[in-house]
């Protein structure tokens, strides 16, 4: 989107859907440590569960930030990360 306000805009760490192909080589330059057009595998994103399954690739795929955050949106920290955090809101904990 070249000469538009979101052509400075930066996406880093994020999960990203985009449907028009023709987009996508456009955002390229744009993306940094992204996520784009992969199943995220949230548990159950019909009841609005967008907690991680095993298998996610967002997964220690998230920006470290332990010194600013160190709890996910459940209020619960990871004990065991040694690894940056997940991409998204919830924090992977297996069960």
């Amino acid at each position: 989107l070249p000469g538009s306000p979101f052509d400075r805009l930066i996406w880093d760490h994020c999960l990203l859907r985009i449907e028009e192909e023709e987009v996508l080589p456009t955002l390229t330059s744009h993306l940094r440590n992204s996520i784009v057009n992969q199943d995220p595998f949230f548990v159950d994103p019909g009841l609005r569960n967008y907690r991680l399954q095993i298998n996610s690739p967002a997964i220690d795929a998230g920006l470290d930030l332990s010194l600013r955050y160190d709890l996910d949106i459940r209020g619960l920290a990871d004990s065991a990360r040694t690894l940056p955090f997940d991409i998204g809101a919830y924090e992977y904990i297996p069960e």
